[in-house]
């Protein structure tokens, strides 16, 4: 089966189908009984983000299991690289949540500001005229002041 693979990688032109023979080989030479072997795929695997490799190289980081400390240490460092690249992942992907939600929350209240300031009747903005106590006390009541103030007659100020 390495062998196919190794003819496959050799002809093939496309990158992204180049990389994944290169994976699909690395995991294979996993299990190979030179050590050499085993160091480069686990070096390549390094470089992979899917976390089923993550899973595939913890076996390697055990002495039990792996009796040689120089693929240990690079199982350890190959695992660091996934970590590290599946927690940059998960921080981006919190991050862009976090600018969506706030998005939408954001023009949740612009809808509500417009619905309730339309629902009091200022569309066009507050009234000068009911802000204004002091014409209000000049005039005495609020509908002679509003006709007064509507006639065209000079402002008080």
């Amino acid at each position: 089966m390495a062998g196919l693979l190794q003819q496959r990688l050799t002809a093939e032109t496309d990158g992204a189908v180049k990389s994944q023979l290169e994976i699909a080989l690395a995991r294979l030479q996993l299990v190979s009984p030179q050590p050499a072997q085993r160091l480069a795929a686990i070096a390549l695997l390094g470089h992979s983000g899917d976390p089923e490799t993550q899973a595939l190289l913890t076996p390697y980081t055990d002495a039990r299991h792996e009796p040689d400390p120089a693929i240990r240490a690079a199982a350890q460092e190959s695992l660091s690289k996934i970590q590290h690249r599946l927690l940059l992942g998960d921080l981006l992907g919190q991050a862009f949540m976090g600018l969506s939600l706030g998005s939408v929350l954001l023009l949740a209240a612009l809808g509500l500001a417009i619905h309730l300031r339309s629902a009091r009747g200022d569309q066009y903005g507050p009234r000068r005229d009911a802000d204004d106590w002091r014409l209000q006390l000049l005039a005495g009541s609020t509908g002679r002041w509003r006709s007064w103030r509507r006639s065209g007659l000079p402002s008080i100020r």
